[in-house]
């Protein structure tokens, strides 16, 4: 993770998320974010191919990832952060979707069919290169 100048505060950036196959979905994920956490963050957040790292993000902060204020803190998150990989890439933030394009050449059909299941996922659908940009903020961002 890196921790970077943001608004009146800090921004958390985890830049890796990996939790082997065979412990997934017992909260390793989850457990890890939360060593990361910081309360006092004004943004936390991650760069992703998988909705799962997302929730478990999310699981962790006790926030949600809203593309509209990812939208309006955008550009700013990814120049403060100086990830070189995201400086980089093309951002598309919107009210209905929130992905980077980091030229991640997978097969994504997998990962848009889970998406497909979850109730609530507002981020959007992977494309070509794309991953997806999730940050959350406090409630009064």
């Amino acid at each position: 993770m890196c921790r970077f100048p943001f608004l009146d505060g800090h921004g958390i950036w985890i830049s890796q998320l990996v939790v082997h196959s065979a412990h997934r979905r017992k909260g390793v994920a989850s457990t890890l974010c939360a060593m990361c956490w910081q309360h006092d963050a004004t943004a936390w957040g991650l760069v992703t191919s998988h909705p799962f790292a997302i929730k478990a993000m999310e699981t962790a902060s006790k926030r949600q990832c809203d593309p509209t204020l990812i939208a309006a803190h955008a550009t700013s998150l990814v120049k403060t952060a100086r990830v070189p990989y995201a400086s980089a890439s093309s951002i598309r933030c919107t009210s209905t979707q929130s992905l980077i394009d980091t030229r991640f050449y997978v097969d994504h059909s997998e990962v848009n069919a889970i998406v497909a299941e979850l109730p609530n996922w507002r981020l959007g659908n992977l494309g070509e290169g794309d991953e997806f940009f999730a940050f959350t903020f406090p409630t009064c961002q």
